[in-house]
């Protein structure tokens, strides 16, 4: 655990906000706003108007395999978002409504978590566990904060987050792919383009 998980200019850090449950609380981050944009983009220009030109035997490809990569995409995605990462301890006191905010002093100790003890969630917490800052709370296997999604990845939902890294990439290869072949068409010849779609 670095010293670096709280600004170096306080001596004592309390902390007074309410931790973060998931990625869709207020403020969501414009990159997070930004992914949401580039999906809704991606279905409406590929629904709206690239599916039509596909040849005829290719259009049922066309609405199932991107359909499927976008649905797996969504649903990882908003489960992602919506798992709270948070420690098993953090999130016992979270959900008894007990959870009492502790303050670090960095007078008297060198890191925010110390013999697996978090001062500014004031509880135990796993070996793994690291306190986000910008969440305000501990995370248990801690990976990062993702400014796409809102929230932590950890161990709670780190196997869903690489399931929308997977399907996002596979979807954005797929329109590439399909982008390129009708660029290439287009320039070559616009009857070749023409005779290709009319198949």
């Amino acid at each position: 655990m670095s010293s670096d998980e709280v600004p170096s200019s306080s001596e004592k850090l309390p902390s007074v906000s309410s931790p973060r449950t998931n990625g869709w609380e207020c403020p969501w981050h414009p990159f997070q706003v930004i992914a949401w944009l580039v999906v809704l983009l991606f279905i409406i220009s590929h629904y709206g108007f690239l599916v039509f030109y596909f040849p005829q035997y290719w259009r049922v490809i066309g609405y199932v395999i991107p359909g499927i990569i976008i649905i797996i995409h969504i649903f990882s995605t908003i489960i992602t978002t919506s798992i709270n990462p948070a420690d098993n301890n953090v999130r016992l006191k979270l959900r008894d409504g007990m959870f009492k905010r502790g303050m670090f002093d960095r007078s008297r100790h060198e890191h925010v978590i110390e013999d697996l003890h978090c001062h500014l969630c004031d509880t135990d917490v796993s070996k793994s566990a690291k306190h986000c800052r910008i969440c305000d709370k501990c995370v248990n296997g801690f990976d990062h904060h993702c400014k796409w999604l809102n929230t932590c990845v950890g161990k709670r939902n780190y196997k869903y987050f690489i399931v929308t890294i997977t399907s996002g990439l596979i979807g954005a290869v797929f329109a590439a792919l399909i982008s390129l072949i009708f660029f290439i068409i287009f320039f070559a010849s616009r009857e070749n383009l023409r005779y290709f779609c009319d198949l």
